[in-house]
């Protein structure tokens, strides 16, 4: 299943300000993704809105949660199963629901 993640956080609370920092929370989160179970599939920054989007792809929502572990403290996280657009679309226009 794909799941799409918003984490935010706040200034005083990003990583980014302490390189130590950086390297034990989102640096581990992205480092090895297979180690909680959960593959990424894109991976994006808006560092002026403090906010990641994360888009995983895994088979238990409990891989989710030891995924974000190192960052879950750090601010909030949405957390939304999706399907891709496209083949949801064609199923659909071509009558196959």
């Amino acid at each position: 299943m794909l799941f799409h993640i918003t984490h935010t956080h706040t200034w005083e609370t990003c990583m980014i300000h302490d390189p130590e920092k950086a390297k034990n929370t989102v640096g581990k989160v992205l480092a090895n993704p297979e180690s909680a179970g959960v593959k990424i599939i894109g991976a994006y920054v808006d560092p002026p809105a403090h906010t990641f989007y994360i888009i995983v792809e895994t088979d238990k929502v409990e891989n989710i949660q030891a995924f974000l572990e190192p960052i879950i403290d750090l601010g909030y996280a949405d957390i939304r199963p999706v399907s891709d657009a496209v083949s949801t679309v064609k199923k659909v226009v071509e009558g196959h629901e």
